[in-house]
């Protein structure tokens, strides 16, 4: 399975990717929101671990242009906020 990994933080995201991989995932990895955008755009992944605070925009926001343009894989939100609200607008 075909994963896109967004994280910011590279210990981190090498961390996660190193995991995934012995898991059996093919993973790709991203650290800004304008990549992740335009990845999700041009690759067939079955899911993302996408975190909300990038560099260069919102997690929340790229989720959102994923779906305005009907593109529609599972998303598991990768965060360090704690906010309730953040958790709601992650849902919706």
């Amino acid at each position: 399975m075909r994963l896109l990994l967004v994280e910011d933080d590279r210990l981190l995201a090498e961390g996660l990717t190193s995991q995934l991989e012995k898991a059996g995932f093919s993973v790709d990895t991203t650290h800004t929101a304008r990549e992740a955008t335009q990845l999700a755009e041009q690759e067939g992944y079955r899911a993302v671990v996408l975190d909300l605070g990038l560099p260069d925009g919102n997690g929340l926001d790229v989720l959102r242009k994923w779906r305005a343009n009907r593109i529609s894989f599972p998303v598991l939100i990768l965060t360090a906020r704690g906010d309730w609200q953040d958790k709601v607008n992650g849902l919706k």
